[in-house]
């Protein structure tokens, strides 16, 4: 827009760039998990997820439990681990053996183990879980809405773990893009979309776009995040729109000066009442002269003992 003719088609490219990078950096759009409060109140949910998952899922015990009520088990854990980050990673090999489309309420495992999901997981954890859907519901030998279902939850697990996959695997998924179901086309650019911010470099040099192959001359390849390092950028304080929004309703918004931060009246009187109360004279102190204070008599005889040599002291009044 600074070097060529401005034009309509240009404003617009700019106002889609714009709202891409917010939609980017949003906390709205990112992957975020329930507000459930009995989740978030939990004193130790590291070792309610670990006795949970040990006594209930592969415990002896876990034999008494049908399938939904092992579906709903599996919901609570993986949504303890997804809120607090947890680390349980005897659950994602107990997915494994569920990870099939002939078994029932498959869709509601296949949610648990993107919930399950977060940065603080091994990627080889991850990775071991992507392949296995990979290898059962994406194939050209399954339904289309298989197929689908497979894509869309391998791109919500790589939403929350981009180091999750390998670039062979990738490239093998991203393929279906030209597959005859809509429903598979869109899983699949959704997925390239994905890695178009994230990773671009491990996509084929056609599909990473051209804002994405621009970044990378210029800027170089930006690589996967590592493990276990948490990105230090900032999007601001949260809640601070709160605060504005607060002023707006009682039109202080914009109306802020050096007033503002100085302390009322009454608290200066109290600091000057206090500076008053421990101040006092500089009293010369006399070989021989016995020194009476308020409060501080001697247990004897009521005085204090003989100051000498003459020295200077300041005595507050208490």
């Amino acid at each position: 827009m600074q070097v060529n003719k401005k034009s309509s088609k240009r404003g617009k490219k700019l106002e889609n760039a714009i709202k891409s990078m917010k939609k980017k950096n949003s906390q709205k759009h990112s992957a975020t998990y329930l507000n459930f409060s009995a989740i978030h109140l939990l004193r130790d949910p590291q070792q309610f997820a670990e006795e949970l998952y040990e006594t209930d899922l592969s415990g002896k015990k876990a034999n008494k439990f049908d399938m939904d009520q092992k579906i709903a088990i599996m919901n609570l854990i993986s949504r303890l681990i997804g809120t607090h980050k947890l680390t349980v990673l005897g659950v994602y090999s107990f997915f494994l053996k569920y990870l099939t489309p002939k078994q029932r309420n498959v869709t509601q495992i296949l949610a648990a183990c993107a919930q399950a999901t977060h940065d603080l997981v091994p990627p080889e954890t991850v990775n071991m879980v992507v392949r296995k859907i990979a290898d059962e519901f994406v194939s050209d030998g399954v339904a289309a809405e298989v197929a689908s279902a497979g894509l869309n939850t391998i791109r919500e697990i790589l939403s929350r773990n981009p180091s999750g996959i390998d670039e062979p695997l990738l490239h093998d998924l991203i393929e279906y893009k030209g597959s005859k179901s809509k429903a598979v086309t869109m899983a699949a650019r959704s997925l390239i979309a994905l890695y178009r911010e994230v990773a671009p470099e491990m996509l084929p040099k056609k599909e990473r776009g051209k804002t994405a192959t621009m970044e990378i001359i210029h800027d170089g390849a930006k690589g996967l995040p590592q493990f276990g390092v948490e990105s230090g950028n900032t999007n601001g304080i949260q809640g601070l729109e709160l605060l504005a929004k607060w002023k707006r309703e009682q039109g202080l918004l914009g109306k802020e000066n050096d007033e503002d931060w100085k302390l009322p009246e009454s608290a200066d009187e109290e600091e000057d009442d206090l500076g008053a109360d421990i101040e006092g004279d500089w009293v010369d102190i006399k070989d021989d002269e016995d020194i009476n204070i308020s409060g501080a008599e001697d247990e004897d005889n009521g005085e204090l003992p003989k100051e000498k040599n003459g020295i200077k002291k300041k005595f507050g009044t208490f």
